[in-house]
């Protein structure tokens, strides 16, 4: 007998009138039985009125719950957990089975810091590994999903929920893998006009505010990133905003930004190189540009001197069965800036500068029609 008139007894078997089976409890006159012992099992329950389940060694409650199903403090699973692993409340699930959870924590979200599962490192010798939570994944089940550590943000969360968040270093090894499926996928575009928003960024290098931020452990070292608020007003959809107003950036989705404007900008100059090609071709065309039909009885001298800044001269010889023939003087683009008529099959003619600004120029020789042959030259400034 306790005080305050409280009787506390032993019971054994059936003898508690709320507990059925073979069962040792310990309870009192109020009607409470804070500890039972399944005598089947062997499993333990602690707290107000706890039976263990089956599956259960040791439970422990601390709200005061009346049955297995409630809210426990502990649960010490030895074999499929699975029943228990949505319980409100449940702190801690360890000794998980097949399906089961080694540890389970789950926030209420009665505290200001309302953290399911909390793990902080103390300080290392430096002879292995120091962490707060380590996850190893050893071997993978055949045609199962296998993780080390898994995180899962469902559709419920807001803007600023995270199924994983890091604050300043994070280093990984292996293979880092995101969810990109088409069937995941809805309302699929293609990114266009990025390179005229790309030019609106800049990069910098940069380095954190430790001092004001100590609960971020920021790197010490020099940083190289973009700014959140220019990249915001350019690709909103790269910035997040956390609940004390602080911006994030996704620099992952970066990529398929920078993707499309390098294939704006390839498209580009392949269409440059085109119009060179063409130019190219087309002064050739034109001017039959370094190139002789070959007739007997024609030549062509290269101009002397060369380059020149006032006057050069040209000898050329013209076949016997050339009826009309001229020298023309041609820019790069293939127009025709001056012609020179030729009257005889072989002599010399003397071109001026005085039309011609400084550069390079092409000069032919055109015979009935035909061009006959064509040569380079180059006008210094006079």
């Amino acid at each position: 007998t306790g005080t305050g008139g409280i009787t506390w007894s032993l019971y054994t078997n059936n003898n508690a009138s709320t507990h059925s089976g073979p069962y040792f409890v310990l309870g009192n006159s109020n009607g409470l039985y804070p500890l039972i012992a399944d005598g089947t099992t062997g499993n333990i329950g602690i707290g107000s009125n706890q039976t263990p389940a089956t599956n259960v060694r040791l439970w422990v409650d601390e709200t005061g719950g009346t049955s297995a199903v409630g809210a426990g403090f502990f649960d010490f699973a030895t074999s499929t957990a699975g029943a228990y692993s949505s319980l409100t409340g449940q702190a801690l699930l360890s000794g998980a089975g097949t399906s089961g959870k080694g540890v389970q924590g789950i926030a209420d979200g009665a505290a200001i810091d309302n953290i399911g599962v909390y793990g902080g490192t103390g300080t290392s010798n430096g002879t292995g590994i120091n962490a707060g939570v380590y996850g190893i994944l050893n071997t993978g089940g055949t045609g199962a999903f296998n993780a080390a550590v898994y995180c899962d943000a469902n559709t419920n969360v807001g803007a600023t929920d995270w199924a994983l968040y890091t604050v300043g270093r994070t280093f990984a090894t292996g293979s880092a893998w995101t969810a990109s499926d088409s069937r995941y996928k809805k309302n699929i575009n293609q990114l266009k006009d990025v390179s005229e928003k790309l030019s609106k960024l800049t990069g910098y290098t940069y380095e954190y505010r430790r001092d004001e931020f100590k609960d971020k452990s920021f790197e010490d070292r020099m940083q190289i990133g973009l700014i959140a608020q220019e990249l915001k007003e350019v690709f909103p959809e790269l910035v997040t905003e956390d609940g004390k107003g602080f911006y994030a950036v996704n620099y992952q989705g970066m990529i398929p930004v920078l993707l499309e404007a390098f294939k704006a900008q390839q498209k580009q100059i392949d269409g440059q190189n085109k119009i060179i090609e063409s130019l190219t071709e087309r002064a050739h065309i034109t001017t039959g540009l370094e190139q002789s039909t070959g007739l007997n009885g024609f030549s062509m001298e290269q101009n002397i001197p060369n380059p020149y800044s006032h006057e050069t001269l040209i000898n050329y010889s013209l076949p016997e069965q050339v009826k009309n023939a001229y020298l023309g003087v041609y820019d790069l683009s293939g127009k025709q800036i001056t012609t020179f008529q030729l009257t005889q099959k072989g002599s010399s003619i003397t071109i001026s500068s005085e039309k011609l600004s400084a550069g390079i120029y092409i000069y032919s020789i055109i015979g009935d029609g035909q061009v006959l042959g064509s040569k380079r030259m180059v006008v210094e400034g006079n």
